[in-house]
């Protein structure tokens, strides 16, 4: 099959996935529909993903989540390695600024690319809540980034920052206040967590707006570090 095709199949099943992550009921189902699908499609894939030994519990199914997160990580990965033949189609996204999705750099910790990779997906669909959580990943791969220089954020952010601007004062000042404002935002507004004293994401502009002011700042910090 068509890599295009096969990449149209895995963002609409990491969609799936990602809601059945919530819930252990229905999660046997997903997993028996969607192993069967990529025993199929990306037979390597799906024959490294172990089935875990299930307990049962009355009143509960067997749960079958672990493996659904194994799969969407490796699917995730197959992504990673084709990303250069996929198409990513950005009908839903307003923002001008959509061209620079596609001109990523590659990060190295494996991690961090793959939540970059999953907000692409999430930012490209139609809808508010979808657009939301592509934000939550950009948002959640922001935080994995301040720590690729140690588990220290504080000092992380500093050495990141040290190393991409050569010492060039202003320029450090410029990115210091970004990661700033960008961590003030993420604390004020509903998009890793849900606080009562945590403003609600008004449109789906906005959120485009936040996702593509986030991704520049990480695109910035990828291709020079």
């Amino acid at each position: 099959m068509n890599k295009n095709k096969v990449f149209n199949t895995i963002q609409e099943d990491i969609g799936q996935i990602e809601k059945q992550l919530n819930n252990r009921n229905g999660s046997g189902e997903l997993w028996s529909n969607l192993e069967t699908k990529y025993s199929i499609l990306l037979p390597d894939i799906i024959k490294h993903i172990k089935v875990g030994g299930k307990i049962g519990t009355i009143g509960l199914e067997f749960d079958f989540r672990p493996e659904l997160k194994k799969l969407k990580t490796a699917l995730l990965t197959w992504i990673s390695i084709n990303e250069d033949e996929l198409e990513m189609d950005g009908t839903y996204i307003h923002n001008k600024a959509k061209d620079s999705i596609h001109n990523i750099p590659r990060a190295t910790e494996k991690e961090l690319h793959n939540l970059i990779i999953e907000s692409k997906i999430y930012i490209s669909k139609e809808g508010y809540n979808q657009k939301k959580i592509g934000l939550e990943k950009i948002w959640d791969a922001f935080e994995r980034l301040k720590t690729i220089k140690g588990i220290d954020k504080k000092v992380s952010i500093n050495t990141i920052i040290a190393h991409i601007t050569n010492g060039d004062k202003e320029i450090s000042q410029m990115l210091d206040n970004e990661f700033r404002e960008l961590t003030k935002i993420g604390n004020s507004y509903s998009i890793r967590h849900s606080e009562i004293t945590q403003k609600k994401l008004p449109n789906s502009q906005f959120i485009e707006y936040l996702y593509f002011r986030m991704l520049s700042l990480i695109s910035c910090i990828l291709n020079l570090i």
